[in-house]
């Protein structure tokens, strides 16, 4: 319990980000109650993650397109392998891998954290790739 405990208030603080710091204490006592989830399953999931095979799934996507987006100070994933992965892994469904989410916090920050950074972006893709009909005065939403 105090190695998980002290793990859980270290991760906290080091990425406390937009929490306050009350925040970061009840979360960090949360994962000490004995209803928490339990190590062993954090620890699958985790192994699960960092060895994920994407290929397996390419052919399975059919006309599904992708764009891939990260942020070169990402310390969570290397960027650059990961970038290229994507990119071999689903070259068929692949629209641009060239989306970059700076400014992003943390830099391995998804959509929902930081959507000033991502929606632009978004926009960018669904413009250039599947863009609104021009016709009857359609518009996207302001």
């Amino acid at each position: 319990s105090v190695l998980r405990g002290g793990y859980e208030l270290g991760e906290r603080i080091v990425n406390k980000h937009e929490r306050s710091w009350r925040t970061v204490i009840e979360q960090s006592m949360e994962q000490l109650s004995p209803l928490a989830v339990s190590s062993a399953l954090i620890q699958s999931q985790s192994a699960y993650i960092y060895h994920f095979e994407g290929r397996g799934f390419a052919s399975q996507l059919g006309g599904t397109k992708i764009a891939w987006l990260g942020n070169p100070a990402d310390k969570a994933v290397n960027y650059g392998t990961a970038r290229r992965s994507w990119l071999v892994n689903f070259k068929d469904n692949m629209l641009t891998n060239e989306l970059v989410t700076a400014g992003a916090v943390p830099a391995h920050a998804s959509p929902q954290w930081n959507p000033a950074v991502y929606q632009p972006l978004i926009e960018a893709v669904e413009d250039s790739h599947t863009p609104m009909p021009s016709h009857g005065g359609l518009r996207r939403p302001v």
